[in-house]
């Protein structure tokens, strides 16, 4: 499996803007190549919010850079002018 592990530096954003950001992430279960997927704030770095989507390979991620959905996600996130940090893990097991 393929963890696709995104961080998103939100601090300057004031909780609606951040709000409506998270509901953008949200969306993303609806993502048919997407087989486990979480998403929450740092308790550490409470600016932080951040999201894990699992794949199968780099075939089903290259769907989801495609996806309408993802792009809308990367429209809000060019908006709010948050900082990405992205990470993608393969050959890791499916979460229990």
């Amino acid at each position: 499996m393929l963890w696709h592990v995104v961080s998103l530096d939100a601090a300057h954003l004031d909780e609606p803007a951040r709000v409506k950001l998270e509901v953008a992430i949200d969306k993303l279960r609806e993502i048919d190549d997407i087989h486990w997927f979480q998403w929450g704030r740092d308790v550490e770095r409470p600016g932080t919010t951040a999201f894990v989507a699992v794949l199968v390979d780099l075939d089903a991620l290259e769907r989801y850079r495609v996806h309408p959905v993802h792009l809308e996600l990367v429209q809000a996130i060019r908006e709010s002018g948050a900082t990405v940090h992205r990470l993608d893990l393969d050959h890791l097991p499916l979460p229990s």
